[in-house]
């Protein structure tokens, strides 16, 4: 075998067996080195068990046990190539010497569940990051790690498996059983885009939510669930965040008792709530920017398009300056650009 297959094989073994068994949607008791349960396969009360220290499995039931391909090979009913090739989220290197293994790997780095009103889960999304063999992550621009998401639901047939689309799904918002709660009592719902960012205000005590597929995404059905609530929107700092809440708030008139918007101060370009936490922000000034929060109205425009018509405007001064051949006593450097004086 190459050495490029033998780094293939060890990044599948390396892959943590809690990690594969919380991604399959297995439920284990205990969370120390021990955990116990039944087995995917053959059922039973506590005849499953892994040991997270060594990192392998055992079934008494089914009489086999082993490491996380071993394991995957056992639930999957698949051969050692395609066991880690699910583990790895790549194929194996091709026989010519390309090394793919050189290629990032693709991470689940979270989950979020999609419950209904009860509880039962519709539907969850992954967040997907990108990593480099030497355990660094491919980033987008300088600060943010490159990622994709991609939605899934249960496998009504397959228990603990998933199929990797929601067809049939009902359209929820994030963290509903927490919402209905949350407006039954009256307390304000934050909205934000994306699951990490609720989140973080959810860790705050505060009601929170989203909606699956990222900005401007958010349909009639996700503000049917916000009747009667008091709902403060949160954009990102960019045109696209922008477009978003007003999306939001739009869909949400006439059905939420108030709207209102929350501007996080001091963001920088692409800026987030995650992002302000980071550089300081804290639950306290957080609720003192809830109260002075203003209702929301549409916004003519973007950020970035005013942005882009002051810089069109200073140009049209320049060249009607220099057209007329008036004269140019200074020009001074100011902020983003030129200007005459």
């Amino acid at each position: 075998m190459s050495a490029a297959f033998d780094r293939w094989v060890s990044e599948a073994r390396a892959v943590a067996i809690e990690r594969e068994i919380e991604r399959r949607g297995i439920k284990l008791n205990g969370n120390g080195r021990e955990r116990v349960g039944p087995c995917p396969k053959c059922g039973g009360d506590d005849r499953f068990s892994i040991n997270t220290t060594k990192g392998v499995w055992n079934c008494r039931g089914c009489d086999v046990g082993g490491d996380v391909i071993k394991l995957v090979e056992h639930l999957d009913g698949v051969d050692f190539i395609a066991a880690c090739t699910t583990l790895t989220g790549t194929p194996p290197p091709k026989a010519n010497g390309e090394d793919r293994a050189a290629t990032p790997k693709k991470i689940i780095a979270a989950e979020f569940p999609y419950p209904d009103e009860t509880g039962k889960l519709e539907f969850a999304t992954e967040r997907i990051e990108y990593q480099n063999r030497d355990g660094s992550f491919a980033e987008k621009g300088v600060v943010k790690r490159k990622k994709t998401f991609r939605q899934k639901r249960p496998d009504p047939d397959r228990p603990g498996k998933w199929i990797n689309n929601v067809e049939g799904c009902r359209v929820l918002p994030y963290l509903l059983p927490q919402l209905i709660e949350a407006i039954a009592k009256d307390h304000p719902v934050l909205v934000v885009e994306g699951e990490g960012k609720a989140d973080l205000l959810t860790s705050w005590n505060l009601a929170a939510t989203c909606n699956a597929g990222g900005a401007k995404k958010w349909k009639a059905e996700h503000a049917s669930f916000l009747k009667d609530a008091d709902v403060i929107l949160v954009p990102d700092n960019d045109g696209i965040g922008w477009e978003h809440v007003n999306i939001v708030g739009a869909l949400l008139v006439g059905v939420a008792k108030r709207i209102r918007v929350l501007v996080l101060p001091d963001l920088g370009p692409k800026g987030d709530v995650i992002d302000w936490a980071k550089a300081g922000g804290t639950r306290e000034q957080l609720d003192e920017l809830i109260a002075r929060a203003p209702n929301w109205e549409p916004l003519p425009q973007k950020p970035d398009d005013v942005a882009k018509e002051k810089a069109e405007r200073f140009e049209k001064e320049l060249l009607d300056a220099l057209a007329g051949c008036r004269r140019v006593s200074s020009l001074i450097a100011s902020g983003g650009g030129w200007r005459i004086s």
